[in-house]
């Protein structure tokens, strides 16, 4: 689809659990490896709340809960390409990046609320794309 697009959107399958392999096949599809982005890490220590079910979480200690985790900011990066185009976030209120693979594959997460945040804070990056070009015409005339 990268290929015969300008825009493209996945939804889900970025989570903690082993079923959560959107960013995994993207990486097979696209061949890139899966790398920990640090700057998302860190917002996530930063913006994100203890689980209830976790009370004896630690950002410092090696653990299963702290993988999992880790797997949700482990994202697919080309070397080659401008990080800043790569990585997106869209919310300053939020830790969730956007991953962009390929300069149009845009990854997003499943959750309802959450998808509709980061794809409207998205908009102003994607609008430019999307400007009919009949009508830019007309406006230059």
């Amino acid at each position: 689809m990268s290929a015969n697009y300008d825009f493209v959107v996945t939804s889900g399958g970025i989570g903690p659990t082993h079923d959560d392999i959107t960013y995994l096949s993207i990486a097979a599809a696209f061949d890139l490896p899966l790398v920990l982005h640090q700057s998302a890490f860190e917002r996530m220590k930063r913006l994100s709340k203890p689980h209830a079910s976790q009370p004896n979480f630690s950002w410092d200690e090696p653990s299963a809960a702290l993988t999992a985790k880790k797997r949700m900011v482990e994202l697919p990066l080309d070397e080659k390409r401008d990080m800043d185009k790569q990585v997106l976030f869209v919310n300053e209120g939020l830790w969730v990046p956007i991953a962009c693979v390929n300069g149009n594959v845009h990854i997003l997460p499943g959750v309802p609320r959450l998808f509709e945040t980061l794809l409207d804070g998205l908009t102003p990056k994607i609008m430019p794309r999307l400007e009919d070009p009949a009508r830019s015409k007309m406006n230059r005339i």
